[in-house]
């Protein structure tokens, strides 16, 4: 069960961890991971110190937390990375699902989302 997260750190580790269940990141999951590292504006040296403590299995410190608005900018920029950039994959699919649950978008939401981003890329 995914608990719903605002905590940025919280949210990029646990898409990294599970972009890594299979022992490998393919190119698409580089692609999402970096973009949701951008749209989490984690600092520079961040992505990289959460991916060594989820390989050593240590804690982190909280991060800043996320407004609902910066969840929904997030998911939205992730969302159209994956429409546009991705060979859309069964694990860049699930990562895409992660983020949903744990930014509690809805399926309204998530509608609205899809259709703003149709409109963009027409």
């Amino acid at each position: 069960m995914v608990e719903p997260s605002s905590d940025r750190r919280a949210v990029f580790r646990g898409v990294v961890s599970l972009a890594l269940h299979d022992g490998n990141l393919s190119f698409g999951e580089k692609r999402l991971i970096t973009k949701l590292a951008m749209a989490l504006r984690l600092d520079d040296d961040e992505p990289k110190m959460i991916y060594d403590a989820i390989l050593e299995e240590e804690k982190l410190e909280d991060g800043h937390p996320l407004t609902i608005s910066e969840k929904f900018t997030a998911y939205e920029q992730v969302l159209e990375t994956f429409l546009i950039n991705t060979n859309k994959t069964d694990d860049e699919l699930r990562m895409i699902a992660y983020l949903r649950r744990v930014f509690e978008i809805s399926d309204s939401e998530h509608r609205a989302i899809l259709s703003s981003l149709d409109r963009q890329l027409e």
